[in-house]
């Protein structure tokens, strides 16, 4: 198969400045691969898949004010743009359709063909029934090979994350010192990343994904799977005082540590057209598609849009932690320590959303309904939220360790310990 064009880029630079009490350091690395198959999508085109295309920055710095205060800093960012991944089919049988549906035709079906065409960007093949058209596709990845693949999603993915790490050290005399690290990780973006389950460019199994704008089907600039909002808004800080006496033979920690699970925003993936164009109509109820899912308005709606619902959840954290280790001789050492949790409150926050009915009207002339599982986006920038408070709880735990040093290939220890299970 060979490389595919695979390439990379690494590189580093790195200074000092001010007598060494300014450093940095910047890293990066840049992956690039052609894609090894050929993925032929519904609605148009052809585009390779199972590529690389990978971004990784580094960046650190070093601060020395004065002799016995230090602050180092890192910051990470990552970032992945690739077309996805190669799902061939290898093996069909139309015994698994459902057996109502598995002999009829959907080109027969003016309803049925419209919704075939929603999904693909393209009209049903005339004359074959839904097994047909699944053995069609066997018959052709098969001829194939396994590096041409087909698809009704574009499964192109951008995603992007960031982090920081932040420590700083005191130097309180030569034997303690006192530190500080905090962190926070968030992702911001994450775009795409649908994978073909059914592996053909037919409408057997339809998950997320997003497809090219086509006005010809009322595709529009809007049709992307983009999950915005914070995903991840973990963060945490710990302080430690960290030392030794008696010439070393005792070292000893203290410190507190704070946890912070904070709620994200309420977002949904909703890979299918939007309200644009002649062919499409998205129809809501109109209490909920104003952001007022009562539940008098979620029984109001009934079948075929019924209500569903997403959860958050934040909660916080504290602890106060100590651990010394005592070396009776140079080979025998007790250590003990203990840790005593607080677990504030958790906070479980609920939103009803409907789920999206759409009709679309077929290029051959039918209309089809169809109920999607997700809501119209517009439903999520107006969620009315009901909360759910679960009560916090306390720990105490513990560890009492010896170990014996018996040469320098063996250590024999003795622990006894208490732990605990949240929540309990």
């Amino acid at each position: 198969m060979g490389n595919h064009r695979y390439h990379e880029l690494t590189g580093a630079y790195e200074n000092a400045f001010l007598d060494d009490k300014v450093l940095f350091r910047v890293a990066g690395q840049y992956r690039k691969r052609q894609g090894y198959a050929t993925a032929h999508y519904s609605f148009g085109g052809t585009e390779k898949v199972g590529d690389v295309d990978q971004l990784y920055l580094r960046g650190s710095l070093v601060l020395k004010p004065v002799e016995r205060l230090e602050n180092y800093t890192v910051a990470i960012y990552q970032r992945d743009r690739s077309n996805g991944g190669v799902q061939p089919i290898s093996y069909t049988d139309p015994r698994f359709i459902n057996a109502a549906l598995r002999n009829t035709v959907p080109a027969a079906n003016p309803t049925t063909a419209a919704a075939f065409e929603f999904f693909t960007g393209a009209a049903p093949p005339p004359g074959l029934s839904w097994s047909q058209i699944a053995l069609q596709q066997l018959a052709r990845q098969t001829a194939a090979g396994p590096y041409e693949v087909w698809s009704d999603l574009d499964q192109r993915i951008d995603r992007v994350s960031a982090g920081i790490v932040n420590q700083t050290r005191f130097d309180i005399t030569d034997s303690w010192y006192v530190r500080n690290i905090f962190g926070v990780r968030w992702i911001p973006q994450r775009s795409g990343g649908a994978a073909n389950y059914d592996g053909t460019d037919a409408p057997f199994l339809q998950i997320t994904g997003f497809k090219n704008t086509d006005s010809t089907n009322g595709y529009d600039a809007n049709y992307d799977t983009l999950d915005n909002g914070w995903n991840n808004r973990l963060w945490t800080n710990e302080v430690q005082l960290v030392g030794d006496v008696w010439d070393g033979r005792l070292q000893m920690q203290f410190g507190y540590f704070h946890r912070e699970d904070r709620p994200g925003d309420f977002y949904g993936d909703y890979p299918y057209p939007q309200a644009s164009g002649s062919r499409v109509q998205i129809i809501q109820n109109a209490a909920i598609a104003a952001g007022n899912a009562t539940p008098a308005a979620c029984a109001a709606a009934g079948a075929p849009t019924p209500c569903f619902f997403l959860t958050r959840f934040s909660r916080k954290s504290d602890a106060v932690f100590a651990q010394g280790t005592f070396a009776l001789t140079d080979s025998l050492n007790l250590t003990a320590g203990v840790r005593r949790s607080i677990i504030d409150e958790a906070v479980t926050e609920t939103a009803a959303f409907q789920t999206t009915l759409v009709t679309y009207r077929g290029s051959g002339g039918g209309t089809a309904v169809l109920p999607l599982p997700v809501a119209e986006p517009r439903q999520y920038e107006q969620a009315q939220v009901t909360r759910a408070v679960a009560p916090g709880y306390k720990s105490l735990t513990y560890t009492l360790t010896a170990d014996w040093k018996v040469n320098e290939d063996t250590l024999v220890y003795l622990a006894h310990r208490k732990g605990f299970k949240p929540g309990a």
